[in-house]
């Protein structure tokens, strides 16, 4: 692998998350030396000049180094892990492999990664000998791109991987931050940190949302995660987002039964006429429910999808003045749901009931 770069974003970052706990006295480890782009002794003074941990460097330092820098910021030892020699690094290790020796386990309070995951074939193992070589109480501080940066490693990853990762393997989440560069590498790569942009991505988006990126983006997260007493490293992570729809669609199901295997005779009506009908249809056959308690299908314009569903199904479609008392609605709409029942909840007065799947 190649020396990678330390931005002056990566120096800000690590400053702002050492002071939550005051500075950090203890072992670093980064993975793969640094070379330090644009950080010369004046702006490291200026951006720790609030830092009283830290200390200041002499302005005459002509070649500030990352072995400089990480002392400078407090660190008690810095050790460099790479997969080759080639530069000078404390020692070698396969990533990959998850059986970090145990010299190395639990041996470092801070773990440092400036773009060494994405280029690592077997993620998972990677991030289990992070977490063995990490002390309890002690933090890794990552970053990686995220959009845009084609071929530049293996992969790139999406945000929520690290924070379903972190969270579910009860790691604490200090804090997970994204940047917009500009994207084109054709400049000088110094250029690229000048005017980093933060986005305000809420942690929800982050966790389980599409965020929208512009196409000539380059998209990179920053991350900080802390190992406790019950941080584990094997729980393989879910997104939240779609557990919850297949919880929801259990939910939905047992409406769906209990509408149709009612014993008060009531008839049923389905409200839409599209996709999501075609989908509750195969499912009450797929259930083995009673197609004879299905009346037909409402749609407002009783269009030709509708008919040809009905066709298929040996339905009637028809439009709401069809609906008598006693008769069950169910909406089938997940997009216009709250609409469709704004619309007709009226009914409910007249005796007629409304099943909802998504309200």
């Amino acid at each position: 692998m190649i020396i990678l770069g330390f931005s002056k974003i990566d120096l800000n970052e690590i400053i702002e998350d050492l002071s939550r706990n005051g500075g950090v006295k203890g072992k670093l480890l980064t993975l793969s030396r640094y070379s330090l782009m644009g950080i010369n002794s004046d702006y490291y003074n200026q951006a720790s000049s609030n830092a009283s941990w830290s200390n200041r460097l002499d302005t005459d330092v002509l070649h500030l180094t990352d072995r400089v820098l990480f002392q400078a910021l407090g660190f008690e030892t810095f050790e460099a892990i790479d997969y080759s020699d080639y530069e000078n690094t404390s020692f070698t290790y396969d990533l990959n492999n998850p059986n970090v020796p145990e010299d190395y386990c639990e041996k470092y309070d801070y773990i440092m990664d400036c773009g060494t995951l994405e280029h690592i074939f077997n993620l998972p193992n990677a991030l289990t000998a992070i977490f063995r070589m990490l002390k309890v109480g002690g933090t890794f501080w990552f970053t990686t791109p995220i959009w845009y940066a084609v071929n530049h490693g293996f992969y790139n990853f999406s945000p929520c991987l690290f924070s379903e990762y972190f969270s579910q393997n009860k790691w604490q989440i200090n804090k997970f931050q994204l940047y917009q560069l500009p994207s084109d590498l054709r400049d000088n790569v110094f250029e690229l940190y000048k005017h980093p942009q933060k986005l305000d991505v809420s942690d929800e988006n982050i966790r389980s949302g599409i965020i929208a990126v512009p196409h000539d983006t380059l998209l990179v997260m920053w991350g900080s995660v802390t190992k406790t007493q019950e941080t584990v490293c094997a729980t393989t992570p879910s997104q939240p987002y779609y557990v919850a729809e297949w919880k929801n669609t259990d939910n939905r199901n047992a409406k769906l039964m209990t509408a149709m295997t009612s014993s008060d005779g009531s008839m049923v009506w389905l409200y839409g006429a599209g996709l999501h009908t075609i989908h509750l249809l195969e499912t009450f056959k797929t259930k083995g429910l009673d197609m004879d308690k299905l009346k037909g299908i409402l749609s407002l314009q009783k269009d030709e999808i509708g008919k040809r569903i009905a066709h298929e199904y040996d339905l009637r479609v028809s439009d709401i003045s069809a609906v008598k008392q006693g008769d069950t609605i169910i909406i089938s709409s997940k997009l216009y749901e709250k609409e469709i029942y704004d619309r007709i909840k009226h009914l409910e007065n007249n005796g007629v009931k409304i099943v909802t799947l998504y309200l």
